[in-house]
């Protein structure tokens, strides 16, 4: 049991052993030790201070508690200036590594198994850009300004997912000149894939994305639309066949999911499974070594406020899974499919609204790059505690446990450790007790 009277101290100092990166400053010029700095940015962003201004300010008023807690901290408070530099000088990206052992090693410690022994963990790809980044216009042969937003280079982040155990594993700017599958092969080659389930969505249904996939020992779940086009129509004809009574029609295998009620609809999942056999090898093209089953997902929604019945939507996926892996593989499809949407609905979502990144204004590229690692690696931690602080009748909410980490510095540091050394700790002390009403 890890407590701050019992080393915290100890637990952080052998954290910042294992940290490897360079200082960029002139060294007598140096005020602020770069390690210490560094874990002093690192507690006062999981805490809600995710601004150089606000950094500073959380370094004044918990001065005191820094210095305790982190080995050779600075002795006076830090400006926001500083801050900034400082941030726009690091490559977090050697930092990856440190961050990323230690993330893998959460998942596979708390990860809960989909099915027994065969897929544990559902990994998902997608980009992202921060809207308000101020960004060059591409120019016109007279070399003016286009005066259209779509054609600006915007800064764009891949991140991979772990949908199973909720956090962030790592993440990859998309460099100048490339397309965004190619920093998700990049990610996906910094991770040993076995036992686990990648999924993308159709733009980064690639065969760099694929190859990457397998010679990591994964298995993949590709969406199918019409940048595949001869293929997704071929998988469309195969599963329209197999409902009406033809070809393949006894190794259709259906899966319908338990009607959902919320946000003023009501909606039901049916997703259907057939073998690669379906849709003859020449149409495969590129995939026609590894993929194994086709799935169609079909979406009915009912709209409660307006009593309207909408028009089902329909989407096709590949995959590498082996149909005969488990009883149904239309399952484990569904849960697939449903998983991937966990990245729009966790950290992309609290990432723009909670952290407020979409507001983000800045012209220095690092500085971007940074202070997005630094509000993935902040909403990890909320992701660690909202199991820990939520009763069983009400889930705590992202916004709730900032406000309470603000009042509470210790509440994450505590969980920052959990994160890293999957040591426990008592979180009594920071939740309200409930009090029960005697009955009569």
């Amino acid at each position: 049991m890890v407590t701050v009277s019992s080393g915290i101290k100890k637990e952080v100092k052998k954290l910042m052993r294992k940290v490897q990166i360079t200082d960029p400053r002139q060294e007598w010029k140096v005020k602020y030790p770069l390690l210490p700095t560094l874990f002093g940015i690192f507690f006062s962003w999981i805490n809600g201070a995710n601004s150089a201004v606000a950094v500073a300010d959380y370094w004044y008023n918990h001065l005191p508690y820094l210095k305790k807690v982190i080995p050779n901290f600075p002795d006076e408070c830090i400006s926001h200036d500083t801050i900034r530099r400082l941030l726009c000088l690091i490559e977090f990206k050697n930092l990856q590594e440190f961050l990323m052992e230690f993330c893998n090693a959460y998942a596979q410690a708390y990860g809960d198994e989909l099915t027994a022994g065969v897929i544990k963990r559902i990994l998902s790809l997608d980009g992202q850009a921060v809207r308000a980044m101020t960004y060059e216009p591409k120019l016109d042969t007279d070399g003016k300004p286009i005066k259209d937003a779509r054609t600006f280079d915007r800064d764009y982040y891949v991140t991979l997912y772990d949908s199973t155990c909720k956090i962030t594993l790592a993440q990859d700017d998309v460099k100048d000149k490339e397309n965004e599958n190619k920093a998700c092969a990049r990610l996906i080659k910094l991770f040993d894939l076995t036992g686990a389930l990648v999924t993308v969505d159709a733009l980064n249904t690639q065969e760099s994305v694929c190859t990457a996939i397998i010679e990591q020992n994964g298995d993949y779940c590709f969406a199918l639309k019409n940048n595949h086009k001869t293929l997704a129509n071929k998988v469309k004809d195969a599963f329209d066949k197999a409902e009406c009574g033809e070809d393949f029609s006894d190794m259709l295998v259906v899966y319908t999911s338990d009607v959902e009620i919320g946000h003023g609809r009501v909606e039901r999942r049916i997703v259907k499974a057939l073998p690669v056999e379906a849709v003859k090898n020449r149409y495969l093209g590129k995939f026609a070594d590894t993929v194994k089953v086709f799935f169609k997902a079909i979406t009915e929604v009912y709209d409660k406020k307006y009593q309207v019945e909408e028009e089902p939507i329909e989407r096709y996926f590949i995959s590498s899974l082996e149909p005969d892996i488990v009883e149904n593989i239309a399952v484990l499809g569904y849960k697939a499919i449903r998983g991937h949407w966990h990245i729009e609905n966790n950290p992309h979502w609290c990432l723009d609204v909670l952290l407020q990144q979409d507001h983000m204004q800045m012209k220095s590229g690092n500085y971007a790059l940074n202070k997005v690692y630094l509000n993935k690696i902040s909403l990890n931690i909320l992701e660690v505690l909202q199991p820990m602080m939520s009763r069983p009748s009400e889930v705590m909410s992202n916004s709730r446990i900032l406000k309470k980490l603000s009042y509470k510095p210790e509440l994450g540091l505590l969980a920052f450790i959990k994160f890293m050394t999957h040591q426990d700790f008592d979180i009594s002390p920071f939740v309200r007790p409930v009090k029960t009403r005697k009955k009569k």
